[in-house]
């Protein structure tokens, strides 16, 4: 009976999906256009958006920046309606390029492309499913680029992934009228790649480009803090190591960018991401497996998510004033790649449309550039059953908004 009762108090765990979501906006001027970059990017940012753009003409270029994230996801079923709490999440960015000759550029850049937040009250109906998750990715990525006659630029470079993940939840034990909690964290190292190319199909008129971000795989091993947990299920219930697979897509973008007149640049980008490596999530704990080996333990989890590849698609532009201005706006369509069937509290998600606007300003070789987006996080009916204690029924609705502004400070010589 305790084993039974082990199972249904930590089955739903989601530790942490294995991509979380996608996290684009990392440079204002990129988060004005809704990101449509990849074909005309030509500044330090191109570490992240297009390595073949670090080929700029300039010999310096150095940008710092955040972006404050602030989203708020409601849910509603028969029973309930609430909303997450407050939250900023402020990812930084960092870019630096060096021009070794007119042809050769070498970049470096700090960004995190994915990540997740999802901060429900410690006291919610469904806070046996999930209180709070968070999954926090660190890219450092060294790039080179190099001219290729006239007209091709093309660049690459090596990415080096740290992941943590950070997982609440409440526990049910019967007879008992306190929750327990479990609280789990774990981190890993990862390795892969970037490439890119920009082609000059009409000079100073029409630009293609594409881009390329490997997967990546990442082994979490991390603990299992269990707080409140009556003395007849301490047995099992235990501080003890905790372990999962976390999967980052890989993803590939092309856009085009075209001047109609000198001062006002368009562009669009399409780009494919391979969700569909997100296929469970499986969390085991070595010190409570069974014998024999390869099989399931008392508090081993296994959720199905069996994510789809998805395209996602960017429209943007940028007109310059003057010399020292330039004004910016865009909007990206961008489905959920999560079948309703899976969509549960520790990882709603929703279509989303998003809608950028900003501005930059020019001093001598200084560049101060804002970004906002809002991001309309379209209503999405989910028909996962989440598992009792929790009193959440299907069928469920998750919708909301999420707020963003990014700042960048670059110097160019």
């Amino acid at each position: 009976m305790k084993t039974v009762v082990l199972v249904s108090v930590v089955l739903w765990t989601g530790i942490a999906h294995a991509a979380g979501f996608q996290v684009d906006v990392h440079d204002a001027r990129a988060t004005a256009m809704a990101t449509a970059m990849t074909a005309h990017v030509d500044d330090a940012s191109a570490v992240y958006y297009n390595p073949a753009g670090l080929i700029t003409g300039r010999q310096l270029d150095v940008q710092v920046g955040d972006t404050l994230i602030v989203p708020s996801v409601n849910y509603k079923d028969a029973n309930l309606s609430t909303s997450t709490e407050s939250r900023v999440i402020p990812p930084p960015h960092a870019y630096a390029s060096y021009a070794i000759t007119e042809d050769v550029s070498l970049g470096l850049g700090f960004f995190s492309p994915y990540g997740l937040v999802v901060p429900w009250a410690s006291n919610w109906p469904g806070r046996y499913a999930i209180i709070q998750i968070e999954l926090k990715t660190y890219f450092i990525n060294p790039e080179i680029a190099f001219r290729i006659g006239d007209r091709v630029r093309v660049g690459g470079g090596v990415q080096i992934i740290r992941t943590t993940a950070e997982l609440s939840r409440a526990l049910k034990f019967p007879g008992q009228t306190q929750d327990g909690r479990v609280d789990l964290a774990g981190g890993a190292w990862a390795a892969g790649g970037n490439a890119g190319v920009q082609v000059d199909i009409i000079p100073a008129k029409l630009t293609a480009g594409a881009t390329y971000r490997s997967a990546a795989s990442l082994n979490i091993n991390g603990n299992a803090h269990f707080s409140n947990v009556p003395p007849e299920f301490q047995g099992t219930a235990h501080d003890q190591p905790a372990v999962t697979t976390a999967h980052l897509p890989a993803t590939f973008g092309i856009g085009i960018a075209y001047w109609p007149i000198p001062p006002l640049r368009l562009a669009f980008d399409a780009v494919y991401t391979g969700w569909q490596v997100v296929r469970d999530l499986t969390i085991t704990f070595p010190q409570t497996a069974p014998t024999p080996p390869n099989t399931s333990g008392p508090l081993d989890t296994f959720l199905p998510k069996n994510w789809s590849h998805k395209w996602n698609y960017h429209l943007g532009g940028e007109y310059w004033v003057n010399d020292q201005w330039r004004v910016r706006a865009g909007i990206m369509y961008d489905p959920t790649p999560s079948p309703n069937d899976t969509i549960t509290p520790d990882l709603p998600d929703f279509d989303r449309v998003n809608i950028g606007a900003g501005a930059g300003y020019r001093y001598y070789g200084f560049n101060f550039d804002l970004g906002y987006q809002l991001i309309i996080l379209t209503s999405n009916t989910s028909t996962a059953v989440v598992p009792p204690p929790s009193t959440l029924v299907s069928p469920a609705t998750y919708n909301g908004t999420a707020n963003i502004i990014s700042f960048t400070v670059g110097f160019r010589m």
